[in-house]
């Protein structure tokens, strides 16, 4: 195990932000372009320690079976990175990672196999950590040095910048001799005219994310200059076209309209989408109380604090507490609350089987069908039982598949009642933004919890949604300038 750190990296806190970022990434990038494995990036202060390993110390111990299809994966990855990751040698890489993972399944039955199978899945997958602790905070592969993502031009598969994010959802990290699962969170570029990424990964246990979510911002806030690469087009379509229209109509009887926002994370989303609607001139002279809720304290200096929304502003405070405890015992009053893309962060991994495998996607899942992946999966299922929550049959004639669902308990308060319901006598309105909150999911907790006193706007046809859903909730009826799909009642 290597760990490089130069006196020039202790002197980087005395830069500034933008500078000591661009540095970070292009250490990384540098790393990244050279035949070595980078087993581990450490979090140490404002510093970063990359830790490498060699090919062989990687592998350790494996079965005398596999020697050829290792052999054939290390030259093939050794060209492929000498050839500056050329899209012919990314097939044979690819090809071989597939020879390779395909005779490691089969032969995982004892603990020294599934030990192989365990480096196999892993391979190219870089731990996240702190200085002086074994256990990773969270994980991080490349779309271009991973073999399962970079084999799949090879494939027939075309894929654009966003959907690098449903090609590989699920990442296994063999790390110090411990194995955990990842899914992925965000992907953002290395450089700013690359379209070579950092895939960021938390941890799969639900007890663990929260620590996963703090230490990837603590991270992030060291390497990448702008965490959410799609923050501007979304805060203009939530501020502009569902905020703005919707306050119009909002009975406002204070000098300051009150906002919660629940998951806010480090308030950067939370400042955009305010701008818009301060730029949009519907508060007219009314200021705003803000009220940011997380359970991870956000991070000093992330917001950008615009000119606009300094003056928008008349209170800011910051509530470090679990959202449902929080909202159990509130009894303030509110004219608008957020939830931005924080209830997906429960959602919950499974993987399960396509009989016969001809369906390109899974009813009510985000996940498209790769054929190719199908070894991938099973592997996963392998190390992974309690992935296996439907009964998936261990069977080479059907195809594995990822598949992520809405968890319903995320909306369900701490004495077993409706947190929506909750929500709405807290506030006038609640403005709903998430990835796996789709009508469905909706309708099932309204339905099984009796809420009879609201109203659900969907708004997700309205802004031509594809992958995303948005939601307004209130007991009033809306009166708004176009039309939206009545959820219910």
């Amino acid at each position: 195990m290597v760990s490089t750190k130069t006196e020039k990296e202790k002197r980087t806190s005395v830069l500034p932000r933008s500078m000591v970022t661009t540095y970070w990434r292009s250490r990384l990038y540098r790393l990244l372009r050279k035949s070595v494995l980078i087993s581990a990036i450490v979090l140490d202060g404002e510093n970063l320690q990359f830790e490498t390993v060699t090919w062989k110390n990687y592998w350790g111990e494996f079965p005398e079976t596999c020697h050829a299809a290792l052999k054939r994966l290390e030259k093939s990855w050794r060209s492929y990175i000498a050839f500056g990751f050329s899209s012919e040698y990314a097939t044979l890489y690819g090809d071989a990672m597939l020879e390779l993972l395909k005779i490691a399944v089969v032969k995982s039955d004892s603990i020294k196999h599934k030990t192989f199978l365990t480096r196999v899945l892993g391979f190219e997958n870089i731990a996240l950590r702190y200085t002086g602790e074994a256990v990773p905070f969270a994980a991080v592969t490349t779309t271009f040095r991973n073999p399962f993502l970079a084999m799949l031009d090879s494939k027939g598969i075309r894929v654009g910048a966003r959907e690098y994010t449903k090609m590989l959802p699920l990442i296994l990290l063999h790390n110090r001799g411990k194995v955990r699962l990842f899914y992925h969170y965000r992907k953002q570029r290395i450089l700013k005219n690359s379209d070579e990424a950092l895939l960021f990964f938390l941890a799969e246990e639900p007890e663990k994310r929260v620590q996963s979510f703090c230490g990837l911002d603590k991270l992030t806030n060291t390497l990448t200059p702008q965490w959410d690469s799609r923050i501007e087009e979304r805060a203009e379509l939530l501020g502009t076209k569902v905020l703005a229209p919707c306050l119009t109509s909002l009975k406002r009887n204070s000098k300051a309209l009150r906002v919660l926002d629940i998951g806010a994370g480090d308030g950067l989303f939370t400042d955009r989408v305010i701008t818009k609607i301060l730029d949009s001139g519907v508060l007219s002279k009314q200021k705003m109380e803000l009220s940011l809720l997380d359970v991870v304290a956000g991070l000093p200096g992330r917001q950008s604090g615009s000119a606009i929304l300094l003056n928008g502003l008349s209170k800011v405070e910051r509530i470090a507490c679990d959202y449902r405890s929080w909202l159990q015992a509130c009894r303030d009053r509110y004219d608008v609350a957020f939830i931005f893309r924080m209830l997906h962060n429960f959602s919950r991994f499974e993987v399960r089987v396509i009989v016969p495998p001809k369906q390109r996607m899974l009813p009510g899942n985000k996940y498209p069908v790769l054929r190719h992946m199908s070894k991938y999966y099973q592997a996963l299922l392998r190390i992974f039982p309690h992935l296996n929550s439907d009964g998936v049959p261990m069977d080479d004639a059907v195809c594995y598949h990822p598949f992520r669902g809405f968890e319903q308990n995320s909306l369900v308060m701490p004495d077993g009642t409706s947190l929506l319901e909750q929500l709405c006598g807290l506030a006038d309105y609640v403005f709903i933004e998430d990835g796996d909150l789709c009508a469905k999911d909706m309708l099932q907790h309204l339905v099984q919890h009796q809420v009879h006193r609201i109203n659900v706007q969907d708004f997700s046809k309205h802004l031509r949604l594809l992958s995303n859903h948005v939601y307004v909730l209130s007991k009033s009826k809306l009166a708004l300038p176009f039309e939206t799909e009545r959820l219910w009642p």
